[in-house]
């Protein structure tokens, strides 16, 4: 029985993965619809910034939820995926009233406030507004090689990201550290990584030196995966994980 939950669960997880590459870039359209484009990288990058938290304290409340045991003549692990699964269903269905198309279509703002917003947009050459969809455009992404370019240094951003994500827990247990005070120790390099990315973003948007941003993203990612791979001392590497946090999550939302 066990065995058959963990495949139902990694092909779900692996659908899930899949749908959020997706709905990080549908939310990135979804401000640039909003926001002119200096004022959409702080949103963004708070946006992104909840994953880093969520991976900070998702632990933590698994293991809250896991004391459970028993309640209901289920075990600790169902009520993680039953609690959990109700929150993000609750939170889907509630969306389809919180969130609006477009801002023409917003009930939240007046005549005089829609208009605004759609002309700091048109005179920023921005969102739905700014001008019509024309498929020849998507046509044209399709043919030109900086798209396939763009894609495989986004799977290079990816691929430390998610395993950042998915290895912290078995990182800190290498380092000599279990249970409670292992999921503790998760917790700072994410919330650094979440006041890193949102203060990236608002120095980008203010200065519009992206491009720099990234360069130094990276290489603070890159110094604390080397710190990882080339030391023993436990301190060394959970500087590490520091370092790396800080440098992958805001060249992501970048």
């Amino acid at each position: 029985m066990l065995k058959l939950v963990c495949s139902l669960v990694s092909i779900i997880q692996s659908f899930l993965r899949r749908c959020s590459v997706l709905m990080v870039a549908g939310v990135t359209y979804y401000l640039s619809c909003w926001y002119k484009s200096s004022e959409i990288g702080v949103r963004t990058a708070t946006f992104f910034s909840a994953a880093a938290i969520a991976g900070s304290f998702g632990g933590l409340l698994a293991a809250a939820i896991a004391l459970m045991d028993g309640i209901g003549g289920r075990p600790g692990w169902a009520w993680i995926f039953i609690i959990e699964g109700l929150v993000t269903v609750v939170a889907g269905v509630a969306s389809w009233w919180l969130v609006f198309d477009w801002p023409e279509t917003a009930r939240f703002l007046s005549g005089d406030d829609k208009i605004r917003v759609q002309r700091r947009l048109v005179a920023d050459r921005q969102g739905k507004t700014a001008e019509d969809f024309d498929k020849r455009y998507m046509f044209e992404a399709l043919k030109d090689w900086k798209t396939y370019g763009y894609m495989v240094i986004y799977m290079g951003c990816l691929v430390p990201l998610y395993a950042f994500s998915l290895f912290l827990p078995t990182i800190v247990q290498g380092m000599g550290y279990t249970g409670t005070q292992a999921q503790l120790l998760t917790v700072p390099p994410y919330v650094c990584a979440a006041v890193i990315t949102i203060a990236v973003g608002f120095f980008a948007d203010r200065t519009r030196y992206r491009g720099y941003c990234n360069i130094a993203t990276v290489t603070i990612g890159m110094v604390g995966f080397a710190l990882l791979l080339s030391s023993s001392n436990i301190r060394i590497q959970y500087a590490g994980t520091f370092l790396g946090a800080a440098g992958i999550y805001p060249t992501v939302r970048d």
